[in-house]
């Protein structure tokens, strides 16, 4: 199961709220099993923003938490919606660096038996420089993975000359998201791809639209669109069928007049 389908994404946090904090404030909704907080690449501070990620894919859990709109933490109102699918890769990203900082925690204290408090604090730095650099190379990987610039050629629905068809323009759709391309990299991507017909609609389907979604509407209003050139093939070929019945009928005709 994904992680953004049991995570709500939380902003307006305070930079004083700890993860511990957070936790508390959400587990009257369901079992939290982390928090993850993002850290700016730039400045190495933690952003006054979270994801808290629910054990279990309860939608209840997700969907209460969600839907509140009076929740505060230290004296912050806080605002929690739901994260869409382009927010997998960071999340993935973000647990991947606290699995890290569990292990290297897992192990301190092997390393501080015997020490005196000036090691202590010296070990501590590094910890904590090290957690740092961590958390800035994952958000750093997980913004230039958004930021790649991905294409896929025209499609508008109008049968428009120099454009691919929809069986084509899928494919390419669906290539992008085995090369595991960031979701909101490919969602741009579809936007810049859609002409005319095509790009009317998207608009209509919302903002929050994920790519699934957005297939599925396509496939039902394009996916079994006859091109002109298919539908006159399919003229052509009721003409010649109608045409052989017609000589069938006259032979026949002529067989009992003759008779």
């Amino acid at each position: 199961m994904s992680l953004y389908k049991r995570s709500v994404y939380v902003t307006g946090l305070s930079s004083d709220s700890t993860s511990t904090d957070i936790e508390s404030l959400f587990a009257q909704f369901g079992t939290v099993e982390t928090v993850l907080i993002p850290i700016d690449q730039h400045s190495g501070k933690r952003k006054n923003v979270a994801y808290v990620v629910f054990t279990e894919a309860k939608a209840t859990a997700v969907d209460d938490a969600s839907v509140q709109t009076g929740l505060s933490l230290d004296s912050k109102k806080l605002t929690v919606t739901k994260p869409g699918d382009e927010h997998e890769f960071v999340l993935q990203s973000l647990m991947s660096k606290a699995d890290s900082e569990l292990k290297a925690q897992s192990s301190l204290p092997e390393q501080i038996e015997g020490m005196d408090v000036n090691q202590l604090r010296a070990l501590l730095g590094q910890v904590q420089r090290q957690l740092i650099q961590v958390s800035v190379q994952a958000s750093a990987q997980a913004e230039s993975k958004q930021t790649v610039h991905i294409s896929i050629p025209p499609f508008s629905g109008d049968d428009a000359k120099g454009e691919i068809t929809y069986r084509q323009w899928t494919y390419d759709v669906r290539c992008l998201i085995n090369d595991g391309h960031s979701l909101a990299a490919i969602r741009h991507a579809i936007r810049r791809s859609l002409r005319g017909t095509a790009a009317e609609i998207l608009p209509k389907l919302g903002e929050r639209i994920s790519i699934d979604t957005i297939l599925d509407k396509f496939d039902v209003i394009f996916g079994n669109v006859l091109t002109s050139e298919q539908l006159y093939q399919q003229f052509d070929s009721s003409n010649k069928d109608m045409g052989s019945l017609w000589l069938l009928g006259v032979v026949g005709w002529n067989s009992l007049s003759i008779s």
